[in-house]
């Protein structure tokens, strides 16, 4: 009886523990946990973990919770209404939104994982095995770094309270927002129950069931169903469930600070949320909001969103977004139902305090009403950059012939309080940027060159163009662009251009164009004007001019080549165009005496780039005019071997807008008619381009013609793999050991192979590759050599064992398969003589194998270490000696033993018996390890015995 009873109480016990398990299981929906730094002296942080439960459960969120700081310190929640209440309030009809807040100090610097747990989640959840055990485990990872600076964690506006439907497309976003400006990514994780450990058996939600389940659902499309997560945008997309019931996903927001153009790591805060998944005919309602926008600092946006519903239902709307705590506002802003079609209005008198660089997310969500039904939703996200007018330049002025001052006056500047430096970007003769609505700072490809950056206050910049100098007679233009802090960051529209004309009072070189290519006998044309503003009373006539010359784009090894002309032309001749670049300057001179120079300038120098079907043309030059001027935007391309014309008659083929692209042309034949270029002809090219000073006084645009060069496109197809592929210098060991010298330390591998000379085997090898690898495993092999003949010799080797193969290389870099591998391997060999006497005679004193023997079978090989035991005839040791050992002393494979006992005392003469366990350095397993044994003769007296240098009797 007392049995039955008993057996019956724990049973019962059982069932009210299970029971209790599942009433504490069955309330938590989600949650995370964000920071924010309350004291910017001393890292102390108001820590917030905001948790997600079900209305209708009776157990309340953080009723046995767990708080790690990730310091070493924790604190245990007990949330029971009474005592640690946790406030909450009800944000969805069925959800309560809990927010715990506990205020921190961390010891210093460093890497928190701040993390909360809590016992248990739901029960019944699909995608993870026994979920009414799993417990619900959140983290955040925080960086404290003084150099990183002052840091928030991003903050999650948008609650994870929407349900979703079979058959329906889901989306959610978290609304993050980052308070300080910094970027933010997004990636998936696994939902977890600890630290680094995962619940048991979780899966997606979109990988629930085995692959090719149906019950997983399938996409709109009709493909499988998918679950994605944008890594720039934070949009959740399931497309689309196909089972009831409930799911867990896990993400993390990861925070990343911009400084000095480079991104840092600030930590992340992991969402774990609940898709509680229906089924309903309920079809979503549809949002409709604006187009991404750009807007200016100081400006009012004002926008309309519309709700409607292909139902007809009712439809309320809701706005998230950091923009609220800066002044946006929605109106209706109570969520109050609406017939369709529903619209709210936004409203955000925006100011210079809103710039930054990353844009402001608004989240709108339309959520219809179903009177008791399943609700669904329609989530947007509204993207709105904030930039900062454009600042101006009060005045550009030239302060000699070499010198302009940019003035620029903060205090007209709008948002010169918030604005912390200014770049100054300069260019020759004017430009033109088009206009973006959303374009700031300095556009790529605008020929202007940053000059400088200054607080917004240290004007007037002097632009002397670092040290060097303006250009005398160019027109320089300027804009400016302010910049503001990190970690917001972000920068100012691009100011108006100011311009200014510098004095002319030297030569003004306008050509330097190579006339003729060649290695010897190469032209250059050089041609200038003389100065334009002469101080003739300083300066009096006659004038002439000095031509100098250096090899390079700039500065170099100048020579004087022209003397004391008159004339304002030049052809210099005997010159290497086809390899080298040149640039030039003219010193003027007045009645003899050298008065001032010219800016340098350099011929322009062409490259090409091989491809497939085409060639790739890039030019540059380093000149004081500039050479992408709106006036003459175009640059000429010229080739030869074009259809219908003589073979080398070079012809104008097309011309490039360099203001719209950069200084390079594709050539795939379609300019002059043809399908595309042929891999076995080589064409020519030479390019001529079209500069500008900018300044009236000066005829222009000035045409420089760069050298002549010929490329030939690429083809697809690799070299066949080589025929053969051998070891020219292969010796048996026998024969090896009778030919290399005693002592020889380096050694060759001699590599040949043949070549195929099938049709279908392209002849445009233009080198082999040679591996070679010590020990023949996968991802060891290295290339040491990369000959042009069919040979390679692989010397300086100190072991002759390894493996390798080859491919070859044609010239269009394709890549033939592998050759077949060859093998070589050393040749082990150890010899130790019977005899020796260590009497003090200078001869045969130490034992061991010869350093230099007259018989080359007696040389020690390739030997890594020996173990030498010597025992009396009784079987006892009396000397060891083993290479391996590490006693601090060096230890020769040669032994040297001079015939003392391992206590230092001479051994009596005699005969003696020795093991010697020998390792060499080879390939082959059956070879590596060898023991020799033998018998050694000590004698003390040797003078009736005829006793070689090998220590043999």
């Amino acid at each position: 009886m007392a049995n039955t009873f008993y057996k019956l109480f724990s049973l019962f016990m059982l069932l009210f523990l299970g029971f209790t398990a599942q009433l504490q299981a069955t309330h938590i929906r989600a949650g995370e946990i964000t920071a924010r730094r309350i004291d910017p002296q001393r890292p102390v942080y108001e820590i917030t973990v905001t948790g997600y439960a079900d209305t209708d459960s009776p157990v309340l969120f953080g009723s046995n919770g767990i708080l790690d700081y990730g310091d070493g310190t924790s604190e245990q929640i007990t949330n029971d209404g009474e005592t640690g209440w946790i406030p909450r309030e009800r944000v969805s009809d069925g959800t309560w939104k809990y927010t715990l807040t506990r205020t921190h100090t961390f010891p210093g610097q460093g890497t928190y994982k701040i993390s909360f747990r809590e016992l248990y989640r739901n029960e019944g959840i699909l995608n993870m095995d026994n979920s009414v055990n799993m417990p619900f485990y959140i983290e955040t990872v925080m960086v404290i770094d003084g150099f990183l600076g002052v840091n928030n964690t991003p903050q999650l506006l948008v609650p994870p309270v929407d349900n979703a439907a079979v058959g329906k497309l889901y989306i959610h976003n978290p609304g993050a927002y980052d308070v300080d400006g910094d970027s933010l990514s997004y990636r998936l994780v696994a939902s977890k129950q600890d630290n680094n450990v995962p619940v048991a058996n979780f899966r997606f939600p979109d990988e629930t069931f085995p692959e090719g389940d149906p019950r997983n659902g399938t996409s709109l499309d009709g493909g499988e169903s998918i679950l994605t997560l944008d890594p720039l945008t934070g949009d959740l997309v399931w497309n689309t469930p196909g089972t009831k019931g409930e799911y867990n996903v896990a993400f993390l927001i990861e925070e990343w600070r911009k400084i000095n153009g480079e991104f840092y790591f600030l930590g992340y805060v992991t969402r774990d949320m609940q898709i509680i998944v229906e089924e309903t005919e309920n079809e979503p309602p549809v949002l409709e909001i604006p187009k991404d926008t750009c807007i200016v600092a100081g400006t009012l946006l004002e926008a309309t969103i519309f709700a409607d519903d292909p139902d007809g239902d009712q439809v309320k709307i809701e706005s998230y977004g950091g923009v609220y705590a800066l002044g946006a506002t929605y109106s209706p802003d109570d969520a109050s139902a609406q017939d369709v079609p529903a619209q709210v209005k936004f409203s955000w008198q925006t100011s210079c305090e809103d710039v930054q660089e990353r844009p402001y997310t608004v989240q709108f969500k339309a959520t219809d009403l179903r009177g008791g039904g399943v609700s669904l939703t329609d989530l947007e996200t509204w993207n709105v950059t904030v930039i900062a007018p454009a600042p101006e330049i009060s005045s550009v002025n030239a302060v000699d012939s070499r010198t302009a001052d940019v003035n620029v006056n903060a205090d007209e500047y709008l948002c010169g309080n918030e604005a912390s430096q200014i770049q100054v970007w300069r260019r020759v003769d004017n430009g033109e940027i088009s206009e973006d609505d959303c374009q700031t700072g300095m556009p790529a490809g605008s020929g202007y060159e940053l000059v400088g950056t200054r607080g917004i206050t240290d004007f007037p910049f002097r632009d002397t163009n670092n040290g060097q100098g303006l250009t005398p007679g160019a027109t320089y233009c300027y804009r400016i662009v302010a910049v503001f802090p990190q970690p917001a960051g972000g920068e100012s529209k691009v100011s108006e251009e100011v311009c200014v004309t510098m004095p002319a009072s030297v030569p003004l070189l306008t050509n330097v164009s190579v006339l003729e290519t060649a290695e010897e006998e190469g032209e250059v044309l050089v041609r200038w004007v003389p100065p334009l503003e002469v101080d003739s009373s300083r300066f009096q006539p006659p004038y002439t001019y000095d031509v100098y010359r250096a090899q390079g784009f700039t500065g170099g090894a100048y020579e004087l080549i022209l003397e004391d002309v008159s004339d304002t032309s030049f052809v210099d001749s005997g010159l290497n165009t086809e390899d080298e670049v040149y640039n030039y300057y003219v010193m003027f001179r007045a009645q003899g005496q050298e008065v001032d120079s010219s800016a340098s300038a350099s011929t322009v120098r062409l490259s090409t780039q091989a491809q497939v079907g085409g060639i790739g043309l890039i030019w540059e030059a380093a000149v004081p005019w500039s050479n992408q001027v709106r006036e003459a935007p175009w640059h000429y391309i010229y080739r030869n071997r074009i259809p219908g014309e003589a073979e080398d008659a070079f012809v104008l083929i097309d011309s490039v807008n360099v203001l719209n692209e950069k200084l390079e042309y594709f050539d795939d034949g379609r300019a002059t008619g043809e399908v595309q270029l042929a891999d076995t002809i080589e064409y020519c090219y030479f390019v001529t381009t079209s500069g500008s000073y900018g300044n009236p006084a000066i005829a222009s645009p000035l045409y420089n013609n760069s050298q002549k060069i010929c490329a030939q496109p690429n083809d697809s197809i690799p070299p066949c793999t080589p025929l053969t592929f051998e070891l020219e210098n292969v010796l048996s060991c026998e024969e090896f050991i009778r030919q290399a010298e005693c002592g020889q330390e380096f050694f060759e591998n001699r590599l040949v192979w043949t070549v195929s000379s099938e049709e279908n085997c392209q002849d445009d090898i233009d080198y082999w590759e040679v591996y070679f690898s010590a020990t023949g495993e996968e991802g060891t092999f290295e290339v040491v050599g990369t000959p042009s003949v069919n040979r390679f010799v692989h010397d300086e080797l100190r072991s002759l064992a390894g493996f390798y193969y080859i491919v070859a290389v044609d010239r269009s870099g394709n890549r033939s398969e592998p050759s077949n591998l060859v093998q070589n391997d050393n040749c082990p060999n150890y010899w130790l003589p019977n005899v020796f006497t260590p009497n003090g005679d200078r001869f045969n004193q130490t034992y061991g194998p010869p350093l230099n023997a007259e018989d080359p079978a007696r040389c020690p090989r390739f030997v890594e270490a020996v173990n030498f035991v010597v025992f009396n005839r009784w079987g006892k040791e009396v000397y060891s000696y083993n290479t391996r050992e590490e006693d601090g002393q060096e230890r020769s494979i040669y032994i040297n033993w001079d015939g003392r006992a391992n206590n230092g005392e001479e051994l009596a003469p005699g005969v003696y018996y020795y093991v010697a366990e020998v390792s060499f350095n080879v390939l082959d397993p059956a070879k590596k390890e060898q023991t020799l044994k033998g018998w050694i003769e000590i004698i003390e007296d040797g003078e009736d015995l005829t006793v070689g240098e090998n220590g043999i009797r």
